[in-house]
């Protein structure tokens, strides 16, 4: 085999110059290093079978294209993918199921229970009480909603009906200072049932509901009020500020 030293080899005429002919084998051997400082064109990727390549050679790929494997979910969108969550079209995973966030079950102690931190853009909430139940002489049962400013405590147009299992025992009673839940409450009667309150544009929103007090009564109710403000917040409370003798509330909201 005849070696060839030389430091540079230039084509005889013109820019082109040709190692071997079809067919050849130009072997490079371990060690060696082709240092570029130009363009290297005409090399298939079938003939790339080792190293990496850097993002910016990597061109467009169509969707078409992959054809095998699986796409790592936090490639695909933001947040948490769980068997729980979905996809969706802002490429956001959030929580199935209607599209409701449920809130802690609370355990009142005091003479309110509130939930103050609704989120911005909330339409609809589900309140859900089990139980609810206020030592001494609460009184009348009411709630009220809020925003950044605070509750506000009057304009509501809200009215609660009752009806008891002896014959001739019901009646109503309207509030303007709050959603009213129950009237003339008492140590031992209980609060069970749901509330639904819903936006209607503008911070109008409508409030009804359906309870029973023990065994006793069977209550519903409705309501509306227009806010200042986003709501942000609701609380309910019992007007002779007595403390909560047990009871789990918790709301849902979208």
């Amino acid at each position: 085999m005849s070696k060839v030293e030389v430091d540079q080899v230039d084509p005889q005429s013109g820019t082109t110059l040709t190692l071997g002919t079809s067919g050849d084998t130009v072997s490079i051997p371990s060690g060696v290093t082709l240092a570029n400082a130009g363009t290297v064109t005409g090399i298939p990727a079938s003939a790339i079978s080792s190293g990496t390549l850097a993002d910016a050679r990597i061109p467009d790929l169509n969707a078409s294209k992959i054809t095998a494997g699986t796409i790592a979910t936090a490639r695909l969108g933001s947040g948490t993918a769980s068997s729980s969550t979905f996809l969706r079209g802002d490429q956001t995973y959030a929580e199935a199921g209607g599209g409701y966030t449920q809130s802690a079950v609370l355990t009142p102690s005091g003479a309110s229970v509130e939930f103050d931190n609704i989120p911005s853009g909330t339409n609809s909430i589900v309140l859900k009480s089990y139980g609810l139940q206020w030592a001494g002489s609460p009184g009348n049962i009411s709630m009220q909603i809020g925003d950044s400013g605070g509750y506000e405590t009057s304009g509501y147009q809200s009215v609660d009906f009752y009806r008891g299992v002896s014959a001739g025992d019901m009646g109503a009673t309207a509030s303007t200072s709050g959603y009213i839940l129950a009237y003339g409450f008492s140590g031992t009667d209980y609060w069970n049932g749901n509330l639904s309150l819903n936006h209607v544009g503008g911070n109008r929103w409508v409030m009804g509901y359906w309870a029973n007090d023990v065994g006793e009564y069977v209550r519903m109710g409705s309501g509306q009020k227009i806010l200042s403000g986003e709501l942000t917040k609701l609380k309910i409370f019992n007007a002779g500020g007595t403390n909560a003798d047990g009871g789990n509330v918790q709301i849902m909201y979208q």
